[in-house]
Order: C-alpha cells, then sequence, then structure tokens
C-alpha cells in the first residue's frame, strides 16, 4: 500500500502567485485550521510532486457569509503537466458551508517522473485551498516537510474492541472511529521520525447503567515500540472538540520500522480521525497544549470536566512528570563544597608558612657568655608562637550544608640553660565534611 502525502495549504512546497494574491485563513474544521483564498480572478499557484493520484480539497462559502462576494457559483481551472484544464464550478446555490470539497483530482499518474499541478482562479468567488494530498510514487524519496497522512479507515490500522465507524462532514476524508469501552485499542507499524494521533472529544461523556453522565476524563495510554506507556487523561469539554492532536511523539531513531499502539483505559469516549507521520527526520509541531494538558492530568490523577481546550500553539509538549531530582544541582553543590574544602587548606598552608618564613631562625638567638640561669623565650618568641598558633576555625555554606573544624595545640616548656624550645603542631587540621540536602 502507498503512503499518502499530505500538503497543508502553508506548505513550502506550494508556490503561490503574487498579484493577484492569496489571502490567510483558516477555522475549524479547517485542515489544521488552516485555508488559503485567491484574493481575485487570476490568482493562481503551483505545486510539484512524485505520485500516482493527485487531489485538491478545500472549502466552499455561501453566498451569505462573505457579503463581498457575488452569488454566482465559483469557477475554478486545473491541470497536470500543462495539459488539458479541468474546471471546477461550484454550485449555484449554497445553504451552508462545506468542509473538505473535492475540487480536483487525478490518477494513474506516472510513477516514474515528477509532475505539476497548477490551480487558476477564474472570477470572484468564496473558495478555499485546505489541502493538497497525493499517493506518493513507489519510487518517492520523500524531502523535508514530507509528511504521511493515515485516515482511520486505513487497512493498517489494527483495532482491538468495539470500535464503531462514525460519517461527518466536518472531518477528513467524511468518517470517525469511535472507542468507548475499557481495552479499545489501535495499533499501526510505521517508519519514520514523529507520530501524531488527531481525533475529536465529546462533551458529554458516557451514560453508566443507570442514565447517569459521569465527569470523569477519557484516560488513553500510548506505547512506541518497548517505551514506558504515556498517560494521558482528557478532560470532558464544554462543548465538542474536533481535530484536536490527541498524542504528539517526536525525535524517534528515523530509517526503522516503529509500533505505536493506543489504548483506552476506562469507558469514556475518543474519537480517532487520522494519524500523521514524519518519514524523515523532522518534528511535528505541537498543535495545541492538549496532549500536554492530558499528561499533566494523569499524573496528577485530578479528572477535571467542563474545560475549554486551547488551540493556540505551544512549545513541543513534555513528556509525563518525572520524580528524580535535580542532578545537575546536585553535582554543582558537591563541585562547589569540595573546591571550598580544598582552597580552605590552601590558605591555611601559605598562612602557616609565611609565618615560619618571618620567624628568626634559632641560630640568631643570642647566646650569652658564661654560666647563666635558664631563661624563659623571649618576648618576642612567646609573641610569635602565640600569633602564630593561635586556634582558627571556619564553616562554609553551600546549597548543601558542609560543616568541618580543625585545630591547632601549641606545647611549650621552659628550656635548659641556653636551649629554647618552641611548641609545635600537636594535632594537623583533621578536616571532615558531611552532606546535607538543603530541602
Amino acid at each position: 500500500m502507498s503512503n499518502t502525502v499530505i500538503l497543508d495549504d502553508r506548505a513550502p512546497q506550494i508556490v503561490y502567485s503574487t498579484d493577484p494574491g492569496w489571502a490567510d485563513t483558516g477555522t475549524f474544521p479547517d485542515w489544521h485550521k488552516t485555508s488559503r483564498q485567491p484574493k481575485s480572478e487570476g490568482a493562481s499557484f503551483e505545486v510539484t510532486f512524485q505520485g500516482t493520484s493527485v487531489e485538491v480539497l478545500g472549502v466552499l462559502h455561501s453566498p451569505g457569509v462573505d457579503a463581498g462576494f457575488a452569488s454566482v457559483p465559483v469557477v475554478s481551472s486545473f491541470s497536470i503537466d500543462g495539459g488539458a484544464v479541468t474546471n471546477f464550478t461550484g454550485p449555484s446555490t449554497l445553504a451552508q458551508t462545506t468542509f473538505f470539497n473535492s475540487f480536483f483530482s487525478a490518477s494513474n499518474l506516472d510513477p516514474t517522473v515528477n509532475h505539476t499541478l497548477t490551480w487558476t482562479q477564474g472570477n470572484d468567488g468564496s473558495i478555499f485551498l485546505d489541502a493538497i494530498i497525493y499517493d506518493a510514487s513507489p519510487l518517492f524519496s520523500p524531502q523535508q516537510d514530507t509528511n504521511y497522512v493515515i485516515d482511520q479507515r486505513d487497512a493498517r490500522l489494527q483495532y482491538e474492541g468495539s470500535w464503531t465507524d462514525l460519517n461527518s462532514d466536518q472531518v477528513f476524508k467524511g468518517g470517525l472511529k469511535f472507542g468507548r469501552k475499557t481495552g479499545d485499542s489501535v495499533s499501526f507499524k510505521f517508519n519514520g521520525s514523529a507520530i501524531a494521533v488527531y481525533g475529536n472529544l465529546d462533551p458529554l461523556g458516557i451514560a453508566n447503567s443507570e442514565g447517569n453522565i459521569p465527569t470523569n476524563s477519557t484516560l488513553v495510554t500510548y506505547t512506541v515500540d518497548s517505551s514506558t506507556p504515556v498517560k494521558a487523561a482528557y478532560p470532558i469539554p464544554s462543548n465538542t472538540v474536533y481535530g484536536e492532536q490527541l498524542c504528539l511523539y517526536n525525535n524517534l531513531p528515523p530509517n526503522q520500522e516503529h509500533t505505536f499502539t493506543m489504548k483506552l483505559e476506562n469507558d469514556q469516549p475518543i474519537y480517532v480521525d487520522y494519524f500523521i507521520v514524519s518519514p524523515v527526520g523532522d518534528e511535528l509541531a505541537s498543535k495545541s497544549d492538549l496532549f500536554k494538558t492530558a499528561q499533566q492530568n494523569a499524573v496528577s490523577n485530578t479528572p477535571t470536566s467542563g474545560v475549554t481546550i486551547s488551540t493556540t500553539s505551544a512549545s513541543s509538549p513534555t513528556r509525563a512528570g518525572s520524580s528524580h531530582p535535580n542532578i545537575g544541582v546536585i553535582a554543582g553543590g558537591i563541585v562547589g563544597g569540595v573546591g571550598f574544602i580544598a582552597l580552605s587548606i590552601l590558605i591555611f598552608l601559605l598562612f602557616r608558612n609565611r609565618r615560619k618564613a618571618n620567624a628568626l631562625p634559632f641560630s640568631d638567638v643570642p647566646r650569652p657568655t658564661g654560666q647563666i640561669a635558664p631563661l624563659a623565650p623571649p618576648n618576642r618568641y612567646q609573641s610569635l608562637v602565640k600569633d602564630t598558633y593561635s586556634p582558627d576555625s571556619s564553616q562554609g555554606t553551600t546549597s548543601y550544608v558542609f560543616s568541618f573544624t580543625r585545630g591547632m595545640e601549641v606545647l611549650t616548656q621552659a628550656p635548659p640553660s641556653y636551649d629554647v624550645s618552641t611548641g609545635g603542631v600537636a594535632n594537623q587540621p583533621n578536616i571532615g565534611s558531611r552532606l546535607q540536602p538543603n530541602r
């Protein structure tokens, strides 16, 4: 089975005319909530691809939606490789805005060459480009910004449990898979560096046997290969949420096969619309805070209900919370403490050596002649001994508590005759340390 490539209207592969140009628009349920509108007759774009079939999807607004457009059928022209032109003519009357309309399609294209699709707008009308999809050629080599889309009814998806098929004109390819029982799961194998799941959330939940509607979250676990399952608890929304990014995995090892599994962990509803796979090492963008919020809910075990879910762009979601300590902080504290102790020892040794260097050598002591009584050490030696060996202590503190002591004891005795004895270091510095986290 071939891979289906999807190009959003903002994809860099699509080259738009600038005069007349195109206007950026978009809302739900546009693909990724974006679309582009030709500003006037003559606006055009072209896109080059390598595939065996191609389809252009877009939005038609009813004449009453945009008062600036005349109530006439819209006309757009399409061609492949500069060949025959195919016109699309919109309906003369349109009761409401319709999405995922097929404006143009072509099949049985030569898989060995590149093809160029062209759209030229034939008149002023309320028509919008949403996405271009094509079945990649077997010879196709994906480039950057290339994403595969796997519709929920793709034969490669393996469903287990009580999944139900639903039809809707507000979702991709007009269909959904609906799971509602604990143990319902879907899995499939793919080659790529990233995968995302898109689907809907129901504001009502599922009634229990007594007919009451529970308010707890929909709990789902996701697994890629043999990794630790990631739990997500989706809050019950205030209104139906369509086309939301339910799950996102980035930075998977590229160029190898992966197995993705999604499993429902309670009797609450989940709707699967489609999967997106990046085959070439790109990261997929986070489209909302939903997956991040759902992981936090699962970790905190705090179900929520009636929540309005944000759909603004956010940074790539984090993994489930970790209970591991901050290793960098601990290592920094240890290194800092050891450095402080070493510096203290060095200062002490330099101070002691300087004192010794300033002391007069014993040979310089005046030697009287004759018989004299034993003398006490001269004042300068008493003072020197006292100053040099005065007790000293210090304490250092970083983000952890380090305690240590050091001391010196001076022993003196009266010298006989001409000998003078001085005290010595009785105890070398005894430095011990104790680590205690600063909680």
